[in-house]
């Protein structure tokens, strides 16, 4: 499933019957505050499934005590072109330090040395050697009470079904309102959509226009996350507007329109994330829309030498 590369003797590799008990560990970890929500089987399997993965446990007789993943995917947080992503769990604070160890050693010998990042509650220990760079803010928006109906009388807004050509439109969008985000973002090409529509169909696909020209664009889906919250919970996982029309009320008006969509079809709760330095003040765009900061992340990164 996952290989292991430059070992120490007291990390083996994660079989696909350790799986189980990674999951509550992983579990554990969210209840301790490492996560905003318990990471599901799903996220697991994608982060194990990646490019260039690798991944290890420590045991303890029959019990896994340690948890370890290395690549391009982590269990929180966007993919990113300048670090490679770890996710270090333990059950104890002492089994820290090896697989720590681990993930800049083989960080060094299978990606050339580059940043790793790892992303971990506001209040749960620092991982060892790593430094703060950044932080990111979960918000939440209750839907059961009424919402203002949004009024832009200079945007039109289409469903990314209803576009006539949908796919380079609609990447385009999304990478020319990104490319500016920080921690290294990873442009979307039209392969990798069209890999990533099966995931999202059914969702909330928004691209606004003004006088014909795609102004920003937003990406939504609904699910169950395990965040002791209300369920199932809208879940908004891009919003971008292209620099030429920033400033100008797209976002806050896509972000309207998408909860609009969710209330009808009666979800109670959307989630979102917010970069908590960004200069263009996103949180406060959400916090008009009337979402509520709940859980923070900080973002860790350690340097590596190849």
């Amino acid at each position: 499933m996952t290989r292991i590369i430059g070992t120490p003797t007291e990390l083996q590799p994660v079989t696909p019957d350790d799986l189980p008990a990674v999951l509550r560990l992983l579990e554990a970890a969210w209840r301790a505050g490492q996560f905003d929500a318990a990471p599901t089987p799903e996220r697991l399997d994608a982060v194990l499934a990646a490019d260039r993965a690798c991944a290890g446990v420590l045991r303890d007789a029959d019990r896994i005590t340690g948890f370890v993943s290395l690549g391009p995917l982590g269990l929180a947080g966007p993919p990113s072109t300048e670090a490679v992503f770890a996710d270090i769990v333990a059950a104890d604070a002492a089994l820290q330090q090896p697989l720590t160890d681990w993930a800049a050693a083989t960080t060094a010998r299978l990606h050339g040395g580059r940043k790793i990042r790892t992303l971990r509650g506001g209040t749960f220990p620092a991982p060892p050697g790593f430094t703060e760079a950044r932080r990111l803010l979960r918000m939440d928006c209750v839907l059961t009470g009424p919402h203002p109906q949004p009024i832009h009388p200079d945007l039109e807004v289409a469903d990314y079904a209803d576009l006539i050509h949908p796919d380079p439109t609609w990447v385009g969008a999304i990478n020319d309102s990104l490319a500016d985000q920080w921690g290294g973002y990873q442009s979307w090409t039209v392969r990798r959509w069209q890999a990533r529509l099966p995931e999202v169909s059914g969702g909330i696909q928004l691209i606004a226009s003004r006088r014909g020209g795609v102004a920003g664009v937003l990406l939504g889906n609904t699910g169950l996350r395990d965040d002791g919250g209300a369920q199932p919970v809208g879940f908004i996982e891009v919003v971008g507007t292209r620099p030429g029309y920033r400033r100008q009320g797209v976002a806050e008006y896509l972000v309207r329109c998408a909860l609009a969509r969710f209330q009808t079809q009666q979800i109670p709760r959307v989630v979102l994330f917010a970069d908590g330095g960004s200069s263009t003040r996103a949180s406060e765009i959400y916090g008009r829309c009337g979402f509520r900061h709940a859980f923070t992340y900080k973002v860790w990164e350690r340097a590596v030498h190849g």
